[in-house]
């Protein structure tokens, strides 16, 4: 899987494995969405687990080369020297677990370089306390990995109202079978690197874009009574539809996405543009289904309009579908009434990939001391 994106942080969708004690959990911190580059979706979960391991090795010392081109121009190029201290948080099941100090010592990108803190261990935003950590195993939502370098860190909430979550996070950098990244120890001396190559691309409708603001969770969770518009999606996630709901200033606009039937059941994802197309409610999992999928659950949100026009309800898949066809119904009332609803748009492509191709290629290695 890949990274699900988080508000409100402009980051690319690395396309790497990002957990801690599961992948799909909507539990604080919440998930979000940011994105800059191909756009997929995970999300982490915070590890219980408050004993570090004592027996860890003292201390790191390495180096970090980052590579970060796009459409032909190394925007960054840089050279990161690592020092690392043992790593006194939760650690479950850590043979070597490290609080990285970085300092950039060559910088030979350009201007729009964006050292990203999961691979540069530069703290950014609400990212903090970056450390790197090796686990033999390491059980997720999809399954149990092995050989697992890690790196984690800590979620800063507070400027948001929301406080801070130790975790630690992980993203995975290598395991056995990982398609981009590999990690080598020899003795003391380990190695590292992540290469991930992709298109630049756009949604066709915004997908968690705030505008700038930080979009909670949202934490509406009732199934709208109501007839429903029923349509259908794609089981993969590539496709979208798109209702639209005219409402004034004002107004509460509640939304369910509902399953159909047993046959067409699926992991619907909702979420709500205002007329400006910034997103304003998102939701995944708030209620269980009518007719539950073999995972996970519905979707609901609610908003108060601040400003009059056409809002947009987008509805997609998550997967987890029970046949061929994903199908759900869509109920929306405006202050309490039935709302008449007009398709914006029918399985149309969810994202736009005819952007520039771009790549990041990271490199680290350096010695443990016991």
């Amino acid at each position: 899987m890949s990274l699900r994106v988080l508000i409100p942080l402009s980051i690319l969708a690395l396309g790497v494995t990002m957990t801690a004690c599961g992948d799909k959990d909507d539990t604080a911190p919440p998930e979000g969405d940011t994105d800059t580059d191909t756009d997929t979706d995970t999300d982490t979960d915070a590890d219980s687990d408050t004993d570090a391991d004592t027996d860890m090795p003292s201390s790191f010392g390495g180096e970090l080369t980052y590579v970060y081109n796009y459409g032909g121009t190394n925007e960054c190029d840089a050279v990161i020297d690592l020092v690392g201290t043992k790593y006194t948080g939760s650690c479950p099941g850590c043979d070597f677990g490290f609080a990285i100090d970085p300092t950039v010592t060559e910088d030979n990108g350009t201007a729009d370089c964006f050292l990203h803190p999961l691979l540069s261990y530069i703290d950014y935003s609400y990212y903090v306390n970056m450390m790197m950590a090796h686990m033999d195993s390491y059980s997720g939502y999809y399954g149990t990995y092995s050989d697992v370098f890690a790196n984690g860190f800590s979620y800063d909430l507070s400027y948001y109202g929301m406080g801070y979550y130790p975790g630690p996070y992980f993203m995975l950098i290598s395991y056995d079978g990982a398609p981009d990244g590999t990690f080598t120890r020899t003795g003391d001396d380990i190695e590292w690197s992540w290469y991930y190559a992709g298109y630049d691309s756009e949604y066709e409708y915004n997908y968690f874009d705030d505008c700038g603001a930080y979009i909670y969770y949202d934490d509406f969770a009732d199934l709208v009574e109501d007839e429903g518009d029923v349509g259908t999606s794609d089981c993969d996630g590539m496709l979208l539809d798109v209702w639209g709901v005219d409402v004034t200033a004002g107004q509460t606009i509640e939304v369910s996405i509902d399953t159909a039937s047993d046959a067409t059941a699926f992991d619907p994802l909702g979420w709500m543009n205002g007329p400006d197309g910034c997103v304003v409610a998102y939701n995944d999992d708030s209620f269980v289904c009518t007719y539950p999928p073999p995972s996970y659950e519905c979707p609901a949100m609610d908003h108060e309009a601040t400003e009059a026009g056409v809002h947009e309800i987008v509805i997609a898949s998550y997967g987890s579908c029970a046949g061929a066809t994903a199908e759900y119904s869509l109920k929306v009332l405006v202050d309490g009434v039935a709302a008449e609803l007009t398709q914006i748009a029918d399985d149309t492509d969810r994202y736009d990939v005819s952007g520039s191709e771009f790549y990041y290629d990271v490199k680290g290695s350096g010695t443990i001391t016991q």
